[in-house]
């Protein structure tokens, strides 16, 4: 997937007043860079060298207050923030530089940075699930090449970001290895694998041991027995600038509380609490949500179940996914010949014309995706956003074949910084290539992607789910049950979809509302006093949705005749076994004669059932 790379106006302006300075040209001309121009290409290049999936192919200029709009930041304008726009026109990574200095590096991965990130997360703080502070994977450029680089602080800033999972390139490749504890030899530039880091600082403790090195380290304490990490409060109420101090105080502070919910640690914020700060307010909010007890989502992955026409895709609809923009809802229905490769997608052949009508095409082979790529594609796209996989009729389909590997992520993590995404990952190229917030060709469920679906009762035996699938989905019944609405009670209004239906009992025409004839048939078809077939045979309210209207009485009769008799005599009818008990008079001995009876209106139930909805009471 392409994707253009969208800066503010404000860089290419300091760009150009950076060309004119003679030390940062002679840097530039170092790394082969001699105009503003060729530094806008470089950065796109080298994004594209180390970050592989990017595939950035340009970029564009916007003014900072229509990317502030365009991020959802409802803090502060950032002349330092961006964002990358994938081919659909979506947001799915930000873009954050330190600007071209050679006389100060202070905001170096702290202002420039936070600003802008705490102002998205104060407009997302309540939609995100996990207890990470972004919604999309974070790319950092440094193009600053002052000497004040190989300060201890300013690279504490950068190993801050990128232990926060942050995406680090300095394209002056200037080395962070000499501040890392324990003589640590392996390389860690600004090209270093963001694993390398993750593997030298991989504790609490170790985290701590870095930051102590800085002078007046004032921003948390470790008590490691009593397993409680303090913040402390001290940088912020005694700086004489407290607004700018609270980024680096956030740069510090989010990576620790990283640490400390891996490690089950208490996090103690009674010192920031007298402090009232917008953003710090906003910091407080977020560190609040890690001693909250792991809010599990039940509805990541559930099964509605019930009888035909008990509305299981309506309670979706209504329940569920009433009001989301449909950009984020994916729907599919299984059959019998369904396959892994039309949900996750499948290479397939395409012909590239030639430059002339008389020369060969060209074949060659694309990825085609499939409904459970592009909706995994959509959830990583922003993790604040709830995508929905809705999977109708899952039992009409061999679920253990479409799903395959991705059984192995229906495993959700429960609690800790990761609750909700998959537990495990699978490895699959075809599947992540075009996802930047998955590292590699490694696939998990981020804790915002739902996967929903359906299940008729009466059908779940097309294709058995094995124990261990079903278990990996909260199971829903949804009732056969009329629907009330806000009419009169006692009237054939008080239910959804409830007209008066005819039928002859062999002597006159009977009046009877829908609700009451299909509850009784429900109780005569599962009741052991009667058929005794169970609930697996009965159907809902939805069974046959009615028009209403006078006019449609003929269609009405229609749908009766050709869906709820023949459901009747098909699967209910012609399944019954017990002796003694009969749904259709006993004259009734084909559908053909069923079928001409009840359009002459004459007796066709049989008058044990008549007596049945005789003392069948639906308004209870």
């Amino acid at each position: 997937m392409r994707r253009v790379l969208v800066v503010p106006n404000d860089l290419l302006i300091k760009l150009d007043v950076a060309q004119d300075n003679t030390a940062i040209l002679a840097r530039w001309e170092q790394i082969g860079v001699t105009s503003s121009d060729e530094m806008m290409n470089q950065i796109i290049c080298r994004l594209n060298e180390k970050f592989v999936k990017l595939n950035l192919v340009g970029y564009r200029a916007e003014e900072k207050d229509t990317i502030k709009k365009n991020l959802n930041n409802s803090g502060n304008v950032s002349k330092y923030s961006g964002y990358l726009e994938n081919e659909a026109g979506n947001i799915d990574g930000l873009f954050f530089y330190n600007e071209p200095k050679t006389d100060n590096a202070n905001d170096i991965a702290t202002r420039n940075i936070w600003a802008a990130l705490i102002g998205i997360y104060g407009a997302i703080s309540e939609q995100m699930a996990d207890l990470h502070f972004t919604n999309r994977p974070v790319y950092v450029v440094n193009l600053n090449e002052t000497r004040r680089l190989s300060q201890r602080n300013v690279k504490i800033n950068i190993i801050c970001a990128m232990l926060m999972g942050f995406h680090y390139l300095d394209l002056f490749d200037n080395d962070l290895t000499d501040i890392i504890s324990e003589g640590d030899t392996r390389n860690l530039d600004g090209t270093c694998a963001d694993g390398i880091l993750s593997a030298m600082i991989s504790t609490l403790e170790q985290f701590d041991s870095l930051i102590s090195g800085e002078q007046n380290h004032d921003f948390f304490e470790v008590e490691s027995e009593a397993r409680k990490l303090t913040l402390l409060s001290e940088k912020i109420t005694n700086s004489s600038n407290p607004s700018a101090e609270l980024y680096r105080f956030c740069s510090r502070i989010v990576p620790a509380v990283y640490f400390a919910k891996k490690e089950r640690y208490y996090i103690d914020i009674e010192n920031l609490e007298p402090i009232n700060n917008t953003n710090l307010n906003i910091l407080k909010n977020y560190l609040r949500k890690f001693n909250e007890h792991d809010r599990g989502n039940n509805q990541m992955q559930v099964i509605y179940f019930g009888a035909p026409g008990t509305g299981k895709s309506h309670t979706i609809d209504t329940e569920i996914i009433q009001g989301v923009n449909t950009d984020y809802v994916f729907r599919v229905t299984f059959y019998p010949d369904y396959t892994y490769n039309d949900f996750v997608g499948q290479l397939l052949p395409k012909v590239i014309p030639g430059e002339n009508p008389q020369e060969p095409g060209m074949i060659t082979y694309d990825f085609v995706k499939g409904i459970f790529t592009m909706a995994l594609e959509k959830a990583y796209e922003d993790t604040s956003k709830d995508v929905y996989l809705i999977i109708e009729e899952m039992s009409r389909g061999d679920c253990a074949a479409v799903f395959g590997d991705i059984f192995q992520l229906l495993d959700r993590e429960k609690e800790g910084l990761y609750a909700g995404y998959s537990k495990y990952f699978i490895n699959n190229e075809m599947m992540a290539k075009d996802i930047i917030a998955l590292p590699g060709t490694q696939v998990k469920l981020p804790p915002k992607f739902h996967i929903l679906g359906t299940v008729n009762t009466s059908d779940q035996n097309v294709f058995v789910m094995d124990t261990a699938f079903k278990r990996r989905f909260e199971w829903e019944y949804v009732s056969t049950a009329p629907i009330e609405t806000s009419a009169a009670a006692g009237t054939p209004e008080h239910y959804k979809n409830n007209p008066t239906l005819q039928f002859s009992d062999g002597t006159a025409m009977r009046f009877v509302e829908w609700v009451t004839l299909y509850q009784a048939l429900n109780r005569f078809i599962a009741d052991e006093k009667y058929l005794g077939l169970g609930e697996d045979k009965q159907i809902g309210p939805f069974f046959i949705e009615f028009d209403l209207s006078e006019q449609a009485a003929p269609q009405r009769k229609k749908q009766i005749k050709n869906k709820l008799l023949h459901y009747l005599w098909s699967d209910v009818h012609q399944a019954a076994y017990k002796g003694g008990a009969v749904l259709f008079d006993e004259s009734i001995g084909t559908f053909s004669e069923l079928y001409k009876k009840y359009e002459a209106d004459e007796k066709i139930f049989s008058t044990q059932f008549l007596r049945t909805l005789d003392g069948f009471d639906a308004r209870g």
